[in-house]
């Protein structure tokens, strides 16, 4: 059994290899984990991106199809923070969330390779990232909502964060 556990292992990092997904070390037990625990989804990397040369600024993450089902889309809900722990909110919009939308189609046991999103921030970069709220739809119409304690099954363990103690921690 350990054989194939260690080979089932392999070939999964194998297969992010060669769609362009870094893996690290760390990642690929909490991706085992996900899967094993009949999660629906991991998010392994969520970051805002390097200002371009008019101070628009990017997200970008990795997204892991656990299931079997296909997923048409895949919504995450986020709000950002600046360095001293102000919510960050879009120009000409009133609240701090974001909602990044992934569109598939994402197959079964796939990952999403690196996602990005172009034109998220303005001159202000993110020093933390908050996912509120997944949302997943399937191909045949239904939704899977994901949401406060369920959110730490499906994020990598640098992304169950609270934004508060990080920059605490930054501060010192």
């Amino acid at each position: 059994m350990r054989l194939y556990q260690c080979l089932l292992v392999s070939a999964a990092a194998l297969a992010a290899a060669a769609c362009g997904t870094p893996l690290s070390a760390t990642l690929m037990p909490e991706l085992q984990a996900a899967r094993k625990a009949q999660r629906p989804i991991f998010i392994g990397t969520l970051f805002a991106g390097k200002p371009d040369k008019r101070g628009i600024i990017g997200a970008a993450a990795h997204i892991f199809n656990t299931s079997d089902k296909t997923y048409k889309y895949v919504d995450l809900q986020l709000t950002a923070t600046n360095r001293v722990g102000d919510p960050i909110v879009r120009h000409g919009e009133r609240s701090p969330m974001v909602r990044l939308r992934f569109t598939g189609p994402l197959p079964p046991r796939r990952t999403s390779g690196r996602t990005t999103w172009p034109n998220v921030w303005y001159l202000e970069k993110p020093a933390c990232l908050t996912v509120m709220k997944i949302e997943i739809t399937r191909m045949d119409g239904s939704i899977v909502s994901l949401d406060g304690a369920a959110l730490d099954d499906v994020l990598a363990k640098e992304l169950r964060q609270d934004c508060r103690v990080k920059l605490t921690a930054l501060r010192r």
